[in-house]
C-alpha cells in the first residue's frame, strides 16, 4: 500500500528508489544480480604465523545476465592489485535456468490454481529464484519449469529455510498436498 504500491505501479520513475531498498534485503538482492558468498577460507593454523598459502573457497549462483567469465573477470579485476593472489574457478558455475513463459498455458494454469487456493484475484508474479535446484535437469525435456511452493511462510518461518531447525507446519504440508492434488492432472492434460 501507500507509496510502496504507487512507486512499484510507476516502476519507470521510481526504478531507482526501488533497487535502493531491494538491495538492503538479502532476498532482494539475490534477486537483482549474481550472490557471491565466502563459504571456505583455510591459512594459518595460528593466530601469530602467517601462512605460506591461504585459500578462500566462495559459492556463486549467477544471475541470468551474468556469465561465469564475466564473474571471473570482475573478481580477478578486484584484486589486481594485491600481489601473489591468484583467482580462478575450482570449477565454473552452472548457468543460470532458463527464465520459464509468462504466456504458456501451464503457467495460466498455475495462476488460475493458485488464486483458486488463496480464494482471491492476487496478482501472481514471476521471480527469479536465488539457490539452485533441480529445474536444470529439465531443460533438455521441457519448455518450461516453474518453481512454485504453495505455502503461505510468515517472516519467521521464511528466516528458517536452510536452517537450523528448517521444518514446515502441517497446514503448509496439507495445503501442497491439496494444491498439487488439484494441479497435477489438470497440468497433464494441457496440450492432450
Amino acid at each position: 500500500g501507500g507509496f510502496t504500491k504507487f512507486a512499484v505501479n510507476n516502476r519507470w520513475l521510481f526504478k531507482g528508489i526501488i533497487v535502493s531498498r531491494l538491495v538492503k534485503i538479502p532476498a532482494g538482492s539475490a534477486l537483482l544480480g549474481t550472490t557471491i558468498a565466502p563459504t571456505m577460507a583455510a591459512g594459518s593454523t595460528k593466530e601469530n604465523e602467517m601462512p605460506a598459502i591461504a585459500m578462500a573457497r566462495i559459492n556463486v549462483r549467477l544471475h541470468p545476465r551474468d556469465t561465469a567469465d564475466d564473474i571471473l573477470n570482475e573478481a580477478r579485476s578486484a584484486v589486481r592489485k594485491i600481489r601473489q593472489v591468484t583467482v580462478a574457478w575450482e570449477a565454473p558455475p552452472e548457468a543460470a535456468s532458463r527464465t520459464a513463459s509468462i504466456s504458456s498455458a501451464t503457467y495460466r494454469l498455475l495462476v488460475q490454481q493458485i488464486r483458486h487456493m488463496a480464494g482471491t484475484e492476487l496478482p501472481v508474479l514471476p521471480v527469479l529464484l536465488p539457490g539452485q535446484t533441480d529445474s536444470r535437469s529439465y531443460s533438455a525435456v521441457a519448455d518450461d519449469a516453474y518453481l512454485f511452493q504453495p505455502y503461505i511462510l510468515t517472516e519467521a518461518e521464511a528466516g528458517e529455510v536452510h536452517g537450523r531447525d528448517e521444518h514446515l507446519s502441517l497446514a503448509n504440508v496439507a495445503r501442497a498436498v491439496r494444491f498439487f492434488y488439484d494441479f497435477i492432472p489438470e497440468a497433464a492434460s494441457i496440450g492432450n
